[in-house]
């Protein structure tokens, strides 16, 4: 990222619930923080992109950077739900936890 880049903007309410995303361009970066030509809010971590002492705003290099993070956080959701509440043999078949260990084992490689 420098200086003129357009970027994401994405800002949170105090419930952490995301309001439309919007794009802003960089004023100026520097080794620290980020500030927005069209944003008022404070600036922005260079190693987090997040707004400083706060998470409710956060930059992305591009929309579909926020949306494929927006995604894999769904995907996990998901997965959490149902390992987190997997009790007995009902929710899961042996053939898809086969297929499960098959991708964590992909993953450890």
């Amino acid at each position: 990222m420098k200086k003129g880049d357009a970027v994401w903007l994405v800002e949170r309410n105090w419930q952490g619930r995301e309001r439309e995303g919007r794009l802003a361009t960089i004023a100026s970066i520097g080794s620290k923080w980020i500030t927005l030509a069209d944003y008022n809010g404070g600036k922005f971590a260079v190693d987090t992109l997040h707004l400083h002492d706060s998470f409710y705003a956060r930059i992305y290099a591009t929309k579909e950077e926020h949306d494929l993070e927006v995604e894999h956080s769904a995907l996990m959701d998901k997965c959490r739900g149902v390992f987190a509440y997997a009790t007995g043999r009902g929710k899961l078949s042996l053939d898809q936890l086969r297929r499960i260990a098959a991708i964590l084992k992909e993953s450890e490689a």
